[in-house]
């Protein structure tokens, strides 16, 4: 888990956030606000998603090269004209690592490649956007990238509804601990930027 703290008084923010090979996974953590050294809120998405798996099998360039060939098997349709032979830049190319939920709200390793066009088509699009299931090297979703245009454009929309689940009892006291060391670590900086502050 990565611990992340940032002080922007009154406030001062502490996230854990997990993660898999060096990655944050931001749809799974713990957060605290203090507000003039209170406590004031506690957010918990911990429990909302379970992790499907944290093996990674693709490399980036890998990854790449499986969204070009679904690419360039992708179609789009302006009115009665369907657009199918296009060219895709071999750079530059935007890919992203994240981990996406799936079913059961279990997350998965996804790669979220734009892939660039030499030119703009019809449509106004410039680009093919893929979301690639890294473990099974499925397609989650492809669309064309438009700009300027009321083009549809679609994306990947997980769902945002949090299920109402019971905390385990792993969850509890994993909470509980994280609580103690973030109340440890408030109460430090609270007291060293105190001190700070009689100093100068």
């Amino acid at each position: 888990m990565k611990l992340e703290i940032s002080i922007n008084e009154p406030f001062i923010y502490v996230k854990g956030i997990y993660t898999v090979n060096g990655i944050d996974v931001t749809r799974k953590g713990l957060a605290f606000t203090f507000i003039n050294n209170q406590p004031y809120l506690f957010g918990n998405n911990w429990d909302t998603y379970s992790v499907g798996t944290e093996d990674v099998k693709l490399s980036q360039t890998v990854a790449i090269g499986i969204a070009k060939e679904y690419a360039y098997g992708y179609s789009w349709g302006v009115g009665d004209v369907v657009v199918s032979d296009f060219i895709i830049l071999d750079s530059p190319v935007d890919a992203e690592f994240h981990m996406e939920p799936r079913e059961d709200n279990a997350l998965y390793p996804c790669w979220n490649i734009q892939l660039h066009l030499d030119k703009t088509y019809l449509g106004n699009v410039v680009g093919i956007q893929v979301w690639l299931w890294d473990d099974t090297k499925e397609v989650a979703h492809i669309s064309a990238i438009a700009v300027g245009t009321d083009f549809p454009y679609e994306s990947i929309t997980p769902s945002t509804e949090n299920p109402k689940q019971k905390l385990s009892t792993e969850t509890v006291l994993f909470c509980t601990a994280f609580a103690t060391i973030v109340a440890i670590i408030a109460i430090s900086v609270i007291t060293v930027r105190d001190c700070y502050s009689r100093l100068v």
